[in-house]
């Protein structure tokens, strides 16, 4: 009998730990505001906000428990919708179904009650507080095991001879790449990438110990063809954020950079490059400092893919050797305040 006693009191104390870690408890009450990009049985895919914050689900392991969706990756519904199953941000997962549940989206077309019935996947995004609720964000790729875009454009990437990898140091899932031309990510040319007025692109690095990861011709990302235009953080010496124009190569259009300083290769770093054509310059900045900036004040032209890591445009192009994570990429020049708001909310570790 007091085995008994002792196995029942050991299994609701996992049963508790689970809950507690994995999913979270009703009076976490610091949730950052959730943006969802909900896909329907007929081909449409809703993007919005919404003030939910528990699931009721009813788990035939746990029975019926409130699921913190701020804990959430994503719901993958069943072709009968009998049933579903939540991956959490930690790597967990749970197959259940929902209890009674009224979703509502606070989109561009105002607010939308979404048809759980017809409803194949949800997709849960945290918003940043202080950037404007994601305001012009074209790409968002967190690296936690795939090279999907979080930011609902579609622009997924395609993982070449790279992988993912586990930092030993914050648990953060991360794009590996070795540091040649050969191991990257590429996103196929998309509309949605090529802005005109202004852009920012926010990643985390940390380099390997015992390398210069800023030095040499080292691409980090790279938007264009081979002397065609586009935009990249690259070394040169240094790594660079430049902007080219046309015609680069002859040197018939602007070809403008703003340097980094040399990337840390012990630890993880927050790299951004802005540029807003209205105010007239291209910006950097490491860990919420700016560090460089570039007067240039014309607009931007496109051409190619979208490399990350690697690029195997040119013969010198090269690539990272380290972790990547995190990327973001914005059609506009973010402000001073809200690049420092990026570096707070830190590395996605959720």
């Amino acid at each position: 009998m007091q085995r008994k006693i002792r196995y029942y009191l050991w299994a609701l104390a996992l049963v508790m730990a689970l809950t507690d870690a994995a999913l979270g408890t009703a009076g976490d009450t610091n949730a950052a505001p959730l943006q969802l990009m909900v896909s329907l049985t007929d081909g449409s895919r809703l993007i919005g906000t919404t003030t939910l914050t528990n699931l009721p689900l009813r788990s035939e392991a746990l029975g019926t428990i409130a699921v913190r969706l701020e804990k959430v990756r994503s719901l993958q519904f069943s072709p009968d919708h009998e049933s579903l199953v939540v991956a959490f941000a930690n790597g967990d997962k749970l197959q259940g179904s929902l209890g009674t549940l009224s979703l509502e989206l606070q989109t561009v077309l105002g607010v939308v009650t979404v048809p759980m019935e017809k409803t194949l996947e949800i997709r849960v995004v945290p918003i940043l507080a202080g950037v404007a609720s994601n305001n012009g964000l074209m790409a968002y790729f967190p690296f936690d095991g795939d090279a999907e875009d979080r930011s609902g454009h579609g622009n997924t990437g395609k993982v070449v001879a790279a992988g993912f990898q586990s930092d030993a140091a914050t648990g953060k899932t991360a794009l590996q790449v070795n540091g040649t031309g050969s191991a990257y990510v590429v996103v196929p040319r998309a509309a949605s990438l090529e802005p005109v007025d202004g852009i920012t692109i926010s990643m985390w690095v940390k380099g390997v110990p015992g390398q210069a990861a800023g030095h040499g011709w080292g691409t980090v990302l790279w938007k264009g063809d081979y002397c065609q235009p586009g935009y990249h953080i690259r070394g040169g010496g240094i790594s660079t954020f430049l902007l080219e124009g046309t015609t680069p190569c002859a040197n018939a259009s602007y070809k403008e950079n703003a340097s980094f300083l040399e990337f840390d290769a012990t630890k993880w770093q927050h790299i951004v490059a802005t540029y807003s054509r209205a105010g007239g310059l291209m910006e950097t900045y490491q860990d919420g400092e700016r560090i460089n900036q570039t007067s240039l004040a014309a607009p931007l032209v496109h051409s190619g893919d979208l490399y990350i890591g690697g690029s195997p445009v040119s013969g010198d192009a090269g690539g990272f050797r380290g972790l990547i994570a995190e990327v973001r990429l914005y059609n506009r020049g973010l402000s001073a305040a809200e690049v420092r708001a990026l570096y707070n909310h830190g590395l996605n570790v959720r």
